[in-house]
């Protein structure tokens, strides 16, 4: 996540929309004052960390507006999303990929799906089963809270239109900094992941994007 009160902008990550690419891209214009998640700074700059309140990656937008309330009011907020059957077949490789040797990197597709929609259904979040949810990152009390959401399917086209809005000039060209987790896979379309089963837990979970969005299987 970051604050940028040079530009007057927030930026909330999202799970699985190349955040990681694109925070790296925007941190290299940010000044030393502005705020950036607890996270180790990507671009090796130093920049401004606090304390209190503490930013973590993925806040959800009521937490941020919480802390940083006139803020909120008057920069400009973003983030990207990504179809949701794409975006847990995504998740899965990356927990096969930071638990290697553990369950996820040997538990097949279709059971670890099962597996975090029933943890979800019983409100056990785990690290290595858990569907990529991010309808808290724009919506507050249900209703539409940012001010442009981006698309993962169009993520070039929809970033440059973003830095346009924003006035930013010698954004870096986003790199594809943690995919290659998935590298082997990519030619697997998200698709042939699912049976019908699965594809309905996701299409269950996902409901509110799949509405807001219009995203279909």
């Amino acid at each position: 996540m970051i604050i940028s009160h040079q530009h007057k902008f927030i930026f909330l990550r999202t799970r699985k929309t190349a955040g990681t690419s694109m925070q790296l891209a925007l941190e290299s214009i940010c000044s030393k004052d502005d705020i950036f998640s607890t996270e180790v700074i990507l671009s090796g700059i130093e920049k401004k960390r606090i304390t209190r309140p503490i930013f973590r990656t993925h806040y959800p937008a009521c937490k941020v507006k919480a802390l940083i309330p006139k803020e909120w009011d008057t920069y400009f907020k973003f983030c990207f999303e990504r179809n949701p059957w794409d975006k847990v077949v995504s998740m899965y490789h990356h927990r096969k990929s930071v638990n290697k040797e553990k369950e996820a990197d040997v538990t097949p597709f279709t059971e670890w799906c099962t597996r975090a929609y029933l943890d979800e259904e019983n409100e056990i979040k785990t690290m290595r089963r858990r569907f990529p949810l991010d309808s808290d990152k724009y919506l507050i009390d249900g209703k539409y809270a940012l001010d442009y959401i981006g698309y993962y399917e169009t993520l070039h086209k929809d970033f440059d239109n973003l830095c346009t809005t924003l006035g930013l000039t010698n954004v870096p060209s986003l790199t594809n900094r943690l995919g290659a987790y998935r590298k082997d896979y990519r030619h697997i379309h998200y698709r042939n992941y699912f049976n019908t089963t699965t594809r309905e837990q996701v299409a269950e979970r996902f409901v509110k994007e799949i509405e807001m969005f219009d995203y279909s299987f």
